[in-house]
Order: C-alpha cells, then structure tokens, then sequence
C-alpha cells in the first residue's frame, strides 16, 4: 500500500511539473519543426529527469527546478537553496539517457515564501507566449522560456538570425523582464 502511494505521489507530481512548466500543446506541436521522434524522445527525458529528481531529490526541488527540452539538449533554470541540490539534478540530467548536453543554468539562492517574484515571472512567460504566439515573424512553437528572478532563460531553434533578433527583442521589450540569456540557435527546416 505504501509503495502505490508513494508510485501516485510521484506520477502527480510529475504530471503537475510538465502542466506548469511550459509544455507545448498538441496542436502546436503539429506546427513545429521537429521530427515527431525528437518530440516524443523529448517529452520521454524530461519525463525521466523529472521522475528522478523527485525520486532523488524530493518534490520541493523538482518544484523548483524547471527543465527544458528542445532535441535532446536539456535546459536547466531554477532557484535551488543548497548548492547540493543544483549539482545533484545537474548529474540526474547529464546521466538521463539520450541527453546529448545539459545547460545548467540554475542558481542557488535563498529561496523566498514570497509568492511575488514568482507571480511576476509566471506574468512574463505568459506575456512572452502571447506576443510571440501573435507575432507573424516569429514560429513561436519552436521556442521555449523561463523566467526566473526576472531573467529569461531563452531556448530552441530560429529558423534565421531575424527571427532570433526579433524574439531578443520581443522578449527585451518586456515589461519586468531585467536580464536575457539566450541559448538559442539558427537552424532553417531540413
């Protein structure tokens, strides 16, 4: 009895992690430019890395930590308190099979009861979809963010250096936005 509860635990809490952070819907992923293999390889590995971080690290910590997927390459972005915490799901995603690089990009900061940062970046992602999703020169459906502490961690694939410059710029001219670090690439359809 204790081992379901603990297997439902663990499934909720996975399946609460993928619903707030950012996952594509399936309609909009019928519009992106990867290969359904990537898609679904994608989705298996932050599924693992997610499963693991809970397992190994509890639910607070996979609650922190955001992890992005974008054809096998992992992204990283959170606050963790201890430095102990980062390193360890640093190692769950760079031994999660079929990662081919991880960036790390989680911080270890004393983390606040304070529900107005948070509040505040959850505001910049959803202005982020929303303009992205509505700008013409943009396919918002290969991209992927998190904000953290007003830095927004910018993920995926431009389809030219344009669309990159717009999507700097898009998100730059954001509202709360401080800070930009952009790990994404130019790369046309194969």
């Amino acid at each position: 009895m204790i081992k379901y509860a603990y297997i439902v635990k663990n499934i909720s809490a996975i399946i609460l992690f993928l619903s707030l952070s950012g996952c594509v819907s399936a309609l909009e992923m019928a519009f992106e430019d990867r290969s359904a293999d990537d898609i679904g390889t994608d989705t298996q590995i932050k599924t693992e890395i997610l499963a693991e971080i809970v397992d190994k690290q509890g639910a607070s910590v996979a609650a922190s930590t955001s992890v992005i997927v974008y054809e096998q390459v992992v992204l990283l972005t959170g606050a963790l308190e201890k430095s102990s915490d980062r390193n360890a799901v640093n190692s769950i995603a760079r031994n999660t099979g079929s990662v081919k690089r991880v960036i790390n990009e989680l911080i270890t900061a004393k983390v606040d009861s304070s529900t107005s940062d948070t509040a505040s970046d959850i505001l910049i992602n959803q202005k982020i979809h929303a303009q992205a999703a509505t700008n013409n020169f943009i396919r918002h459906t290969n991209w992927r963010w998190n904000t953290v502490n007003g830095t927004v961690y910018l993920f995926g694939r431009a389809l030219t250096q344009q669309e990159r410059n717009d999507m700097r710029r898009l998100v730059r001219d954001i509202d709360g936005v401080k800070n930009l670090i952009d790990h994404s690439f130019v790369r046309s359809v194969k």
